[in-house]
């Protein structure tokens, strides 16, 4: 049997696409039908702008840790929640797009890189 955080977690994510529409169908009665799919739209090219933008800057940084011979670990978990803000941002709904958004932003995404690290670094050591 699984543990009760990995029950949780699989809940909430069966939950999210449920709070998504139930969000998503409010702000249409708010703003209309026009204006919502709008908001959806517009988040989905402000995320892929987003992406293209801070994915250039990962590669940069990769290439960088390699040329000083270093394992570019905080590189790559950007990378990592960079895709999963940017598949967050495809799926139409308020909640996954905020989300999205801030996996994408280096002031919100920097805090999370850096409970991953702690939380993995505590089960694997890799001394490279």
């Amino acid at each position: 049997m699984g543990s009760t955080k990995t029950i949780v977690l699989i809940l909430l994510i069966l939950a999210l696409p449920l709070v998504d529409l139930a969000v998503l169908l409010h702000v249409r009665k708010r703003l209309g039908v026009w204006r919502t799919l709008g908001a959806v739209i517009g988040a989905a090219v402000v995320g892929a702008g987003l992406l293209a933008v801070q994915g250039v800057w990962v590669l940069r940084e990769v290439r960088r840790e390699a040329a000083a011979r270093r394992f570019p670990k905080n590189q790559l978990v950007d990378s990592l929640l960079m895709v999963i803000g940017a598949v967050l941002l495809l799926l139409p709904g308020p909640v996954t797009d905020v989300v999205g958004l801030l996996l994408l932003f280096p002031l919100t995404r920097i805090p999370l890189r850096m409970a991953f690290l702690r939380r993995v670094e505590r089960y694997i050591y890799i001394d490279i």
